[in-house]
């Protein structure tokens, strides 16, 4: 009968895991900018110049850093205007250097049908595999930002913790009972030791790209422009809060947070009312660990978090 138990026992913890480790991996493969391109009609004759509108956005609750939009225009095309600083041949290239969460950018150009559609040399980009496996399509999931004080996934991290605990009791248990191979408790202990980082597990900066196409007809022929975007989308930190005078002799709060190898400075976000929409940067490239915050409401109710700019 403990037998049975302990193989139940077994199968569930390794349920778990393996459910914990498909989320993450799902987490980290979704893409935080959504890119939408808009034309002012559908069809157009040969004559008529093609107008684009095409809108960058932040759908994730992170800033998204260094952003590299490129536009590849067919051979047949030719650019009359854009506002971007960047222009070789056939491709267009804008550099962005940040969207914080759920801002939008809004980029134009506009091109027309040669005259003469005889061949020229192209320029290709190098298009980077799409991190979401598809053809430009982008998951916008949301998520709730960290903060101090915060409950964000403190259940699942509390779950974790309760199953990595239980696995090595379970193994004390086995060993003193002794009715049990030495391969079941070997079992037990490494889930518990597998189960135990998940709950540390803390992105910083994540580097991303994805590819669209936007098709458009001119006449009776139809031609293709390729979109590619490349951004690093800056996770936040995990935030320690503590009363503390500050080298003025005055009582605030400090937040600080343990820096990582790839951080140099950071930005620090603040809302009073925990939304994600009204989060806002209070203090950018902050050298030090650590933060002194200040200007609290009457009710003392503030949320944080803080994010790697550099």
């Amino acid at each position: 009968m403990f037998k049975k138990f302990i193989k139940i026992i077994l199968l569930s913890l390794l349920i778990v895991l393996i459910t914990l480790q498909t989320s993450i991996v799902f987490a980290e493969d979704e893409s935080p900018l959504r890119l939408e391109v808009l034309t002012d009609k559908d069809d157009y004759q040969v004559d008529d110049e093609i107008i684009y509108h095409i809108e960058l956005t932040n759908h994730s609750e992170f800033s998204a850093n260094d952003i590299i939009l490129r536009v590849e225009l067919p051979k047949e095309l030719e650019l009359i205007q854009s506002d971007s600083e960047i222009k070789v041949n056939n491709e267009l290239v804008w550099e962005l250097e940040s969207l914080d969460s759920l801002e939008q950018s809004t980029l134009t150009f506009t091109t027309k049908l040669k005259t003469d559609t005889s061949e020229v040399p192209i320029i290709k980009p190098e298009l980077a595999e799409s991190s979401d496996g598809g053809n430009g399509s982008v998951d916008t999931s949301e998520t709730t930002p960290p903060k101090t004080g915060d409950e964000t996934n403190i259940l699942g991290y509390l779950v974790i913790f309760v199953l990595s605990v239980a696995s090595f009791v379970i193994a004390y248990l086995i060993y003193r009972k002794k009715q049990v191979s030495k391969a079941s408790i070997v079992g037990v202990l490494l889930i518990g030791i597998l189960i135990s980082p998940i709950s540390s597990i803390n992105a910083t900066g994540k580097q991303f790209s994805f590819t669209e196409t936007s098709n458009i007809k001119v006449g009776d022929a139809e031609y293709d422009l390729i979109f590619t975007v490349e951004a690093t989308i800056t996770e936040e930190l995990t935030l320690a809060g503590d009363w503390e005078m500050d080298d003025d002799d005055l009582l605030n709060w400090k937040l600080s947070w343990t820096p990582t190898n790839e951080s140099k400075s950071y930005d620090i976000y603040r809302s009073y009312t925990g939304e994600a929409a009204d989060f806002e940067r209070i203090a950018e490239n902050i050298l030090e660990d650590h933060y002194y915050a200040k200007d609290f409401e009457i009710n003392g109710e503030a949320y944080y978090y803080v994010t790697i700019s550099g």
